[in-house]
């Protein structure tokens, strides 16, 4: 498969340079601002092995996500695309540098 977008929630608008009318492109067409990660070849990876990955990824000093990458399993072992869900970590990243603040 091309690895074409489907569907994306308003958010991830903050995170990667995409349009409404960029349902139907190849996701290896978006841009993004995360960095240390090579999101297109964890997704491939994820295509190609059919096991879920999960990292923790920053997208500058201050915002901190876990990216949940799964293949969509229409049936056992035949999959029909990947689902990529970013979770926010910020409040969890405050709350560690204020509990070791506060020692």
């Amino acid at each position: 498969e091309q690895l074409c977008i489907r569907k994306f929630t308003p958010r991830i608008k903050n995170y990667f340079k995409i349009l409404d009318n960029d349902i139907g492109r190849p996701l290896s067409h978006i841009s993004h601002d995360f960095r240390d990660i090579d999101i297109m070849q964890v997704i491939q990876d994820v295509q190609m092995d059919g096991q879920t990955v999960e990292k923790r990824i920053c997208l500058n000093e201050n915002q901190w996500f876990m990216v949940r990458i799964v293949p969509y399993r229409v049936a056992p072992r035949m999959f029909s695309g990947i689902v990529v869900v970013f979770v926010d970590l910020g409040w969890m990243h405050n709350f560690l540098e204020e509990a070791d603040r506060l020692g």
